[in-house]
């Protein structure tokens, strides 16, 4: 079998498995051992869990890592540091911790 994946999403999922150690904050890959699909089997979905225990199911691990963050950046606001993020790359940080962080202006290859 051939599963396809956007180039985004792959990059994401190579990044992902050699930063095995730390994984992804608030997010984490569902997969079912004994279902007769395939893709659901090898591939599965990316479940997003939050701090307040709400739960929410992707089918891209770039759409999860994003919620994931979006979200944390609402909670914390202008407190967040880098590496509390999933994806630091696509948003500007103040230095100086007076303003909330704002994603950069990233082309998102997931969103049509």
């Amino acid at each position: 079998d051939i599963f396809v994946f956007k180039e985004c999403e792959y990059e994401l999922l190579s990044r992902q498995g050699r930063e095995k150690a730390s994984g992804c904050k608030g997010v984490r890959n569902v997969l079912d051992k004994d279902s007769t699909d395939r893709w659901a089997k090898t591939v599965g979905y990316w479940e997003l869990e939050k701090e307040d225990g709400y739960q929410q199911s992707f089918p891209f691990l770039g759409d999860a890592l994003r919620c994931y963050d979006d979200f944390i950046v609402s909670c914390r606001g202008a407190d967040i540091k880098r590496a509390d993020l999933n994806l630091p790359e696509e948003w500007v940080i103040d230095s100086e911790a007076k303003c909330p962080p704002v994603r950069c202006n990233v082309q998102l290859e997931n969103i049509d």
